[in-house]
C-alpha cells in the first residue's frame, strides 16, 4: 500500500536520526512539520522540496520511496522504452506495446501516445522495409519538436528512434544535434550508451538508403564508445556493421574473418535472434557479390 507523503517524510527523518527541529527552518515551522508528518496538513510541492533539501534526499527519490520503491505505471513504461535499444528483442517489444495500450485505455497521456507511435513506426518499418508508413505515423511528433530550440530527455530518446523520417542529409544534422543534446544530459542519466545506439541507428539508416560507405565514421565512433563502456552487444553490432563496410570497400577476407568472429560471439552469448538477423544480412551481401562476379 502506498504511503502518504507525511508518513514518508517522517520515516526518512527518523531513519536519518534527525529531530523535527533539525529539519525545520525559517520557512517551515515545527508545528507545520508535525502536522504534515501526522497527515493533518497536505504539503505543497514547494514545502516538500524544502523538506527534501533539509533531509538531503532528492524529491524524485522521496516519491519513489513513498511508492514503496516502485515506479508509477507511466514511469515504468518510459523506463522500459529507454532500455529498448534493440527492437530485435521481440518479447520486450511486444510487452511494452501491450503495457502502453493498457495504460492509454485508462489515461490520455501525450508522452505515452508518442511512445506508442514510435513503436508502431518501428513495427511498420520492420514489416515493410519502407519509410513512408513509419514517417506518417510519427510526423506529428516532429511537428512538435522542430519548434523547440532544446529537447528534453524523453524527446532525445524519441528522436533517437525516428530520425529516419528525414532525408539523409537532414538526418545527419539531426543526429549531430542529438549527440550534442545527449552530452548536455550526461550527468542527468544520459551517456555513451545512448550515443552508441544513435550512431548505430544512423549507420543502419545510411545502409538502407544505399549509402553504407558514409556510415564508416558513425560505426568507428560507436565501436570506440562501446569498447570504453564495456557494452558487448553494441560492440558486436558495431563490428558487424564495420565488416559490411570493409567488404564493400574491397577488404573481403578481413571482413569475412571479422563477421565470423561476431557470429561466433553471438552464438556463445546465445543471442539467437541477433545471430539469425545479422547472418541473413551478411549472406545477402556475400551472395550479391558472387552474382556480380558471375556477370
Amino acid at each position: 500500500m502506498k504511503k502518504t507523503i507525511g508518513q514518508t517524510l517522517k520515516e526518512l527523518r527518523i531513519n536519518l536520526n534527525l529531530t523535527q527541529n533539525q529539519v525545520c527552518s525559517e520557512d517551515l515551522s515545527r508545528s507545520a512539520l508535525s502536522k504534515i508528518e501526522s497527515d493533518n496538513m497536505n504539503p505543497s510541492y514547494q514545502v516538500i522540496l524544502l523538506v527534501s533539501q533539509r533531509l538531503g534526499i532528492p524529491y524524485n527519490e522521496i516519491v519513489y520511496i513513498q511508492n514503496n520503491f516502485q515506479l508509477t505505471q507511466k514511469e515504468r513504461i518510459i523506463y522500459d522504452f529507454k532500455r529498448l535499444r534493440n527492437s530485435t528483442y521481440q518479447d520486450a517489444f511486444t510487452k511494452l506495446n501491450q503495457d502502453i495500450s493498457a495504460f492509454l485505455k485508462i489515461q490520455n497521456d501525450r508522452d505515452i501516445k508518442e511512445l506508442q507511435a514510435v513503436l508502431q513506426a518501428i513495427s511498420a518499418f520492420q514489416q515493410s522495409q519502407n519509410f513512408s508508413v513509419p514517417t506518417e505515423t510519427v510526423q506529428f511528433i516532429w511537428t512538435r519538436l522542430e519548434k523547440q530550440d532544446d529537447w528534453q530527455e524523453l524527446d532525445i530518446y524519441i528522436l533517437s528512434h525516428i530520425f529516419f523520417i528525414f532525408e539523409v542529409d537532414t538526418a545527419k544534422n539531426i543526429v549531430k544535434q542529438l549527440l550534442t543534446q545527449i552530452e548536455k544530459y550526461r550527468y542527468f542519466g544520459l551517456g555513451d550508451g545512448l550515443k552508441v545506439s544513435v550512431l548505430l541507428n544512423m549507420a543502419t539508416f545510411l545502409k538502407l538508403n544505399g549509402r553504407l560507405i558514409e556510415a564508416d565514421v558513425y560505426v568507428s565512433d560507436a565501436l570506440e564508445l562501446a569498447i570504453i563502456q564495456h557494452e558487448p552487444l553494441m560492440k558486436l553490432a558495431a563490428m558487424y556493421r564495420q565488416s559490411e563496410i570493409m567488404f564493400i570497400k574491397g577488404y573481403k577476407e578481413k571482413a569475412q574473418r571479422q563477421a565470423q568472429h561476431v557470429f561466433s560471439a553471438l552464438i556463445l552469448l546465445e543471442e539467437t535472434n541477433l545471430y539469425r538477423n545479422w547472418n541473413e544480412e551478411w549472406l545477402k551481401i556475400v551472395n550479391s557479390d558472387l552474382i556480380a562476379k558471375a556477370y
